[in-house]
């Protein structure tokens, strides 16, 4: 018999990132790198989302990529949420649901589809949307969606659509975000500033969105609820 060494032991192997994040533990179970910045995870409507992600049957309100671990209180962080979407109706972005209430009433998911393990998580939303996510510096998203529409409440050959949202989890975002969308590559840029769950003085934060994979059939920067690609301040 082989004697088992060092480099056969797989220590990450028995670690479970979901352990906490539920019944009040608050723990963010998301794909971060140790003590690294980018914490990646989706983000749950329900008032104990302190570590963005929990498994208490609440909805999908936005994957976002800024979050704390165990900090009770109030939730925090969970700046610029992204939300992706099986289509738009008539294929119009003006059309879609896009407030973050409207989003969570929208996308549920079973705990059974949830996946996490150190540097990587994973959910796929009822909507059939397979989500998956890990980090570097930055947090890197990829989005699966169903290859055919029209099991999902018949949406067959209408185009897929990811919003991303100027908001965090606890909306403490103090006046309006600077937000640029460029119509030929997609790219979206942006700030604003918002208030921590402890303490006073407010905080800046600034973000750049990438994407890669299916070509661009609109872009638009929402006011209430129409879209263009102006610059909002």
């Amino acid at each position: 018999m082989k004697a088992q060494t060092p480099d056969d032991f797989d220590i990450l192997a028995y670690i479970n990132p979901l352990i906490g994040c539920s019944n009040g533990g608050n723990v963010f179970s998301g794909a971060s790198l140790l003590y690294g910045m980018a914490e990646a995870v989706a983000d749950i409507d329900s008032c104990e989302r302190q570590g963005g992600f929990t498994m208490d049957g609440a909805n999908v309100a936005g994957l976002s990529m800024m979050h704390d671990s165990g900090t009770g209180g109030n939730p925090n962080l969970g700046n610029f949420p992204i939300f992706p979407y099986t289509s738009c109706p008539k294929n119009d972005i003006n059309r879609y649901v896009f407030s973050k209430r409207d989003r969570a009433a929208f996308e549920s998911f079973d705990n059974a589809t949830v996946f996490a393990k150190p540097g990587t998580f994973g959910i796929t939303l009822d909507s059939g949307i397979e989500t998956e996510m890990t980090t570097t510096h930055a947090s890197l998203f990829r989005f699966t969606f169903p290859k055919n529409y029209d099991v999902y409440r018949n949406w067959m050959a209408q185009q897929l659509l990811i919003l991303q949202n100027t908001t965090e989890l606890s909306d403490s975002r103090q006046g309006n975000a600077t937000i640029i969308v460029n119509p030929e590559t997609g790219r979206i840029t942006g700030s604003a500033r918002f208030l921590p769950s402890f303490g006073s003085g407010s905080y800046v934060l600034h973000f750049r969105t990438d994407f890669r994979g299916a070509g661009i059939f609109d872009s638009g920067i929402f006011v209430d609820s129409r879209a263009n690609t102006v610059v909002k301040l």
